[in-house]
């Protein structure tokens, strides 16, 4: 079991750490433009749209919860006041209380998770942008 100053301390670092990596929300909408722009075929587009969407909701999760671990880390907020205040709101069922090791790496977790969502957006735009430079190509070559 970790002291009080030490889950502050991880807390703090989950917090950074998650904020680091909110630039890459811009990347998600240059993404979804592109997707829009390229447009065909349309069921790529719209898979780029789709995997962008869910991408925008894990950020938001995301920036959440880095605003959550820099409250535990000020000591604002301790575990069991946030899992109470998010079961009176409503956001979250009553569970067992865990460990601020266990809060972290879940929301480490989530930014895998979210990172994975952006990568496949880029694949996808790129398979876009292959598409739409062979769809010249084999236009041309048509007899």
């Amino acid at each position: 079991m970790m002291d009080y100053e030490s889950e502050q301390q991880l807390a703090y670092t989950t917090a950074q750490l998650l904020r680091a990596a909110m630039w890459a929300g811009g990347l998600n909408f240059l993404l979804m433009a592109a997707a829009v722009y390229l447009a065909a075929p349309a069921w790529l587009a719209a898979l780029v749209l789709l995997a962008g969407s869910i991408s925008c909701f894990l950020q938001l999760r995301l920036a959440f919860d880095a605003r959550l671990f820099a409250g535990f880390a000020a000591g604002r907020q301790t575990p069991a006041q946030l899992d109470a205040a998010l079961s009176a709101l409503g956001l979250r069922k009553a569970v067992a209380p865990r460990s601020m090791q266990a809060r972290c790496r879940g929301a480490l977790r989530l930014l895998r998770v979210w990172l994975c969502a952006l990568a496949l957006a880029l694949l996808l735009v790129l398979c876009l942008l292959f598409a739409a430079a062979v769809a010249p190509l084999s236009a041309s070559l048509s007899f």
